[in-house]
């Protein structure tokens, strides 16, 4: 006995845990919980540059227009040219360089959509048909069989104990659990899912895709204009050499006519 209770003292005493009293890691979880509640809301990317505006607009342009008559889509109708309103016109259904450009827009503005839906929840239902067909005498297809026949037979012996000794017709013509047994599944599933923004990827896809628009949508535009420009100036130096063309086939006959008019006064002894 006197040993026992030594040993007991020299025992080292264990710190039990009580309901009431407050554990010390319970800290550094919850501070852990607020720290990533925190970070939730962060962006780790950096901001972007703010475009500086412009400063010094003019308060008025030096050929001020009529008010609702300036159409920046359709500026050449104001030279009043049928033939280079219809030469436009094909060039911006037929040039490659617009359609290339157009096709990179359409683009950019459908992988916007798409870094859009990464922000959204996501829902997929998905169906499925699975018919199947197995032989009586296999797998659960012979259980049923069996079970059938037993059924089969319960009925038989029931109408034989009657006693009136007549027999169904119907019966004679029973043949039994059918050779196959044919069954069809249909399943369905609908799954809902949506990725918490914790630092920010998403949002800074969706940002970039949205200046990734802005960009092709710019480049759209400084094409068109180019293409419209360079067609235009082609157009005018065509004009220009036309007339240069038919000014200097006046100038041919105007100096055919003093060749002949000299030729007259020289055979008339006129000039010498």
């Amino acid at each position: 006995m006197l040993e026992h209770s030594r040993a007991a003292q020299l025992r080292p005493r264990r710190h039990l845990w009580h309901p009431g009293r407050p554990r010390h890691f319970r800290r550094p979880r919850a501070a852990l919980a607020l720290a990533l509640l925190t970070l939730s809301a962060c962006s780790l990317a950096p901001e972007a540059a703010p475009v500086a505006p412009v400063e010094g607009l003019p308060e008025a342009f030096a050929a001020p227009g009529t008010a609702g008559s300036y159409e920046p889509l359709h500026w050449w109708r104001s030279f009043d040219d049928p033939v280079l309103d219809r030469l436009l016109d094909t060039v911006l259904v037929a040039n490659l360089d617009l359609a290339e450009a157009l096709g990179r827009v359409r683009e950019s503005r459908a992988l916007a959509g798409v870094a859009l839906a990464d922000l959204l929840p996501q829902a997929t239902l998905a169906a499925d048909v699975n018919p199947t067909s197995n032989p009586n005498n296999a797998g659960f297809a012979l259980q049923i069989g069996e079970l059938l026949r037993g059924l089969a037979q319960d009925s038989a012996d029931a109408g034989d104990g009657t006693g009136d000794g007549t027999t169904d017709p119907s019966d004679a013509n029973d043949e039994g659990p059918p050779s196959r047994f044919n069954n069809t599944n249909y399943n369905t599933s609908l799954n809902f899912s949506w990725e918490l923004d914790l630092w920010g990827r998403a949002r800074n896809d969706r940002a970039a895709a949205v200046a990734e628009l802005g960009a092709a949508e710019a480049d759209l535009h400084a094409a068109r204009i180019t293409v419209l420009s360079e067609t235009v100036t082609a157009y005018f130096e065509w004009l220009d050499v036309r007339q240069r063309v038919a000014l200097t086939d006046e100038i041919v006959g105007v100096l055919g006519e003093r060749v002949a008019l000299t030729q007259q006064r020289y055979d008339r002894g006129l000039v010498t």
